[in-house]
């Protein structure tokens, strides 16, 4: 989580409603209320229709209350919550506007046909690669906020596209990317590639910002042409709180000790900046591998909106007096006649 986003979510762990009282201090009023229900519990009934009480013995012994009592509690407590100024804050949860820089790695290595497929001949990496960018990019073109890079890297690297909002501003780019065969140039500096993307980032006012790395684990450039190595570049991007992605499109052709060689600087570099380090050897599984990235970081770019604020007030005071006009009916039913006073006998009338 980046210090300067304080309220941007990480993991899954989303925010929950908060109540908050304007006049909490009111609410130390509750012991009172329960000691008046308690003093009024041990007076009869009809003492609310008839005012000598000295005339009638309490209706309750000890602590068990008749349910006329809770309802005058429940009463009193709401009536003192109500004016304690209760509010519910619900928080909303939104996408932050987000940038992604994807390195594509245009080596000549890219260009060897060997990622299986279901059906047919096996496809070139950077085929492989490009087709599911492009899905992976249609299926988000609907959502707000989004924006997405192109830098190229082989030998050298350069930026393709800046970030843009729409897709079809982007495909032509991608679609017209080729590996690069010319001698010189035809080598894999991903370090290079990287530095580029995290300049135009960290130019950026999105406040949720990553690197897509795409590449077939080669990255035989030394030195860089940048003259600074990933780790180097991963403390960079820690600092800026960029998460480095890298997914390895892994063919079955040769150089597979160079290939473990830079799988495992990519890995160091997930780790060290918060991403992932994702590896796939067929066509079917880079999109999958591509589709997971995106969920994940559709969650990972959720921020705090406006949050929005409910008064509780008038429905505790609502509340309270449906529970008093509940313990007045009891009190009511419970008081209905009066007792008959017992005739006297004749002696004494006489007397």
């Amino acid at each position: 989580m980046r210090p300067d986003v304080p309220d941007r979510l990480c993991g899954y762990h989303a925010p929950s409603m908060r109540l908050f009282f304007s006049h909490p201090w009111l609410l130390l009023l509750a012991p009172v209320a329960f000691a008046w229900v308690w003093s009024r519990s041990r007076q009869p009934a009809r003492a609310w229709i008839v005012p000598a009480t000295d005339l009638f013995p309490p209706t309750t012994k000890g602590w068990r209350w008749p349910l006329a009592s809770w309802f005058r509690l429940g009463a009193a407590l709401a009536a003192i919550a109500s004016a304690a100024g209760p509010r519910l804050v619900l928080p909303v949860i939104v996408p932050a506007p987000a940038a992604l820089m994807v390195v594509l790695d245009t080596s000549a290595s890219m260009a060897e046909a060997d990622i299986p497929t279901v059906e047919g001949p096996p496809r070139r990496r950077v085929d492989a690669a490009v087709d599911a960018l492009s899905t992976i990019l249609r299926a988000q073109g609907d959502q707000p906020g989004w924006t997405i890079g192109l830098v190229g890297v082989a030998g050298r690297a350069e930026v393709i596209c800046p970030p843009v909002p729409k897709l079809e501003m982007l495909e032509p780019w991608l679609r017209g990317i080729q590996p690069v065969v010319v001698a010189g140039e035809a080598g894999t500096d991903l370090a290079s590639g990287l530095v580029l993307a995290l300049r135009v980032l960290e130019g950026s006012n999105s406040p949720a910002k990553a690197v897509l790395l795409v590449s077939d684990g080669e990255n035989n450039a030394s030195p860089p042409e940048s003259g600074l190595s990933l780790r180097q570049l991963g403390q960079a991007a820690r600092a800026l709180g960029i998460p480095c992605h890298s997914l390895e499109v892994a063919g079955q052709g040769g150089g597979e000790a160079t290939r473990s060689g830079a799988r495992g600087l990519l890995s160091d570099l997930a780790v060290l900046t918060g991403g992932q380090s994702l590896k796939a050897s067929a066509a079917s599984e880079v999109g999958e591998r591509l589709e997971a990235f995106r969920r994940d970081w559709e969650h990972q770019r959720m921020e705090m909106g406006a949050p929005i604020e409910r008064p509780l007030g008038i429905w505790l005071a609502l509340l309270a007096l449906v529970f008093l006009l509940a313990a007045w009916q009891r009190d009511w039913n419970r008081s209905r006649g009066f007792p008959k006073l017992e005739k006297v006998s004749g002696s004494d009338s006489q007397a």
